[in-house]
């Protein structure tokens, strides 16, 4: 009896440390269900996603309660777990047909966007900040691909410190969020002076191909319409899926860097590290394509739909908690500048490309 209960205690410790993390999501992200409909803040535009994510910024650089340590295990789940579980139900809303007619110009844009993006990193953060040479290409990898993942994964290519890891993710979340908060403002002042004679659709391309989360682009697109939303959604998916191959040639580049630096990066071997693959972005478009070949009943795309939303809430809420602004305090004004650079070009350069390709 003794063993048996020594082997089950782990199993209850471990579930034991998920919990309290995962229901501090869970209610911050009800009461962002909730506030989200008062008719204030439906005229403000603030939906139920950015009100959750506003929520967990503000509970996690505020209190110290919410910065507990005993938290971080269901943060984490959330923050990862659900937030690819809510995008690949999200496939649920799109057509395959939606993605074909977006596929071709949305595709073109990431390219250019993710490599003018990442090159520019390299100088700048080489040439004009003399940052440390693993931390520029984390920002840069953050700002040119996928944000907090592509971090994650470029990390132990580049055999990376989880201290540098830290400060780029709190770089791109950070500026991520105020474009998150700033996008829908730039749509309905351009509809109105027509800088860039952009379409919903349009504008949701930019989003997508311009953002740094896939949550932020989420939030982003739908504040404008759910045209925008699916638009920005199917953009940043195939803008996810271009961190398989940006791992794979990352190596290279940085061989190619040597001949021009006394000091480069130099990436692990194949064997010591192995390609993320980005599974669940080929999993999105699966449901998609699912969604465009069967008729789903009502009540259950009901139901699913309702569940998404709910668990898009609760990553919302986990990332704004991550996003700690001491973290970039801590780390000196230079990697704030990178990061603060390479968000000016997404929301110039980035217009200037899907001007271009559009």
């Amino acid at each position: 009896m003794i063993r048996t209960d020594s082997t089950n205690s782990p199993k209850k410790i471990s579930l034991g440390r998920y919990a309290p993390g995962l229901l501090l999501c869970a209610t911050l992200a009800t009461i962002a269900m909730s506030l989200s409909k008062l008719v204030w803040m439906q005229n403000h535009g603030l939906s139920n996603l950015t009100t959750a994510i506003l929520l967990g910024m503000i509970a996690g650089n505020s209190h110290a309660i919410f910065q507990h340590r005993g938290l971080e295990q269901g943060m984490m789940i959330s923050k990862q777990t659900l937030l690819r579980a809510g995008i690949i139900l999200y496939g649920l809303r799109l057509s395959f047909r939606d993605i074909q007619q977006l596929g071709g110009t949305a595709f073109a844009i990431d390219a250019l966007v993710l490599g003018t993006t990442f090159a520019i990193a390299l100088f700048l953060g080489k040439k004009v900040f003399a940052l440390d040479d693993k931390l520029t290409v984390l920002i840069g990898a953050g700002s040119s691909v996928c944000g907090a993942a592509a971090i994650m994964a470029t990390s132990p290519v580049i055999k990376g410190k989880s201290d540098d890891a830290s400060i780029a993710i709190s770089g791109v979340m950070i500026f991520g969020t105020i474009s998150m908060l700033m996008y829908p403002l730039i749509f309905e002042w351009n509809r109105h002076v027509q800088v860039i004679p952009l379409s919903t659709s349009g504008f949701g391309i930019y989003v997508g191909s311009t953002m740094h989360e896939v949550a932020q682009v989420i939030v982003a697109g739908k504040a404008v319409s759910d045209s925008a939303g699916d638009a920005a959604v199917i953009t940043k998916m195939l803008r996810v899926m271009m961190l398989a191959p940006f791992l794979l040639l990352l190596p290279f580049v940085l061989r190619l860097l040597k001949k021009h630096n006394t000091k480069v990066i130099r990436p692990t071997d194949s064997s010591e590290s192995r390609i993320e693959i980005p599974w669940f972005a080929f999993m999105f478009i699966g449901v998609a394509a699912i969604n465009s070949v069967l008729i789903i009943p009502t009540e259950i795309r009901t139901v699913l739909t309702n569940t998404d939303n709910f668990i898009l809430c609760m990553s919302m809420v986990a990332l704004g908690l991550s996003t700690k602004i001491s973290t970039l305090r801590q780390a000196g004004i230079k990697p704030v500048l990178l990061a603060m650079s390479l968000w000016l070009w997404l929301i110039f350069g980035g217009a200037a490309i899907n001007y271009v390709c559009k």
